[in-house]
């Protein structure tokens, strides 16, 4: 949610940043707070993380919830018709 195209560079959701906070590495663990994990090109500054609010944690449930799985379809689908 944070960044979607940290994982899937031609992703068309949104970002929602505002669902989290970058804050201080050494307070967040102090508070025994979740982080994210980023690739280097979206992390926040050397010394801070990203770490969700409650709300962005308990959108993440929700969707997980929904439970919408779908089969992998094959990486070169045929047109109707054509034998490959």
């Amino acid at each position: 949610l944070y960044q979607p195209r940290a994982y899937s560079p031609g992703s068309i959701m949104p970002a929602y940043p505002y669902l989290f906070t970058v804050k201080d590495a050494k307070e967040a663990e102090k508070e025994g707070e979740q982080v994210v994990v980023l690739p280097p090109a979206y992390a926040p500054d050397v010394g801070q993380v990203v770490v969700p609010s409650p709300e962005a944690l308990d959108l993440v449930k929700y969707l997980q919830a929904l439970n919408h799985t779908y089969p992998v379809l094959p990486s070169n689908p045929q047109p109707p018709g054509v034998k490959p």
